[in-house]
């Protein structure tokens, strides 16, 4: 049994299972660019 959370690959590599990590991730906050675009910005 490994000392990370149950649930993480840190736990399953050390528990003996092969782990897959993406190595990119898509952070957009969809809801925060809809209402800024309800705001018709200019930029300079």
């Amino acid at each position: 049994m490994s000392t990370f959370p149950e649930g993480t690959d840190s736990a399953a590599y050390m528990d003996g299972y092969i782990t897959i990590t993406p190595l990119r991730s898509d952070w957009t906050h969809r809801e925060a660019l809809a209402g800024l675009a309800e705001r018709n910005l200019e930029l300079p």
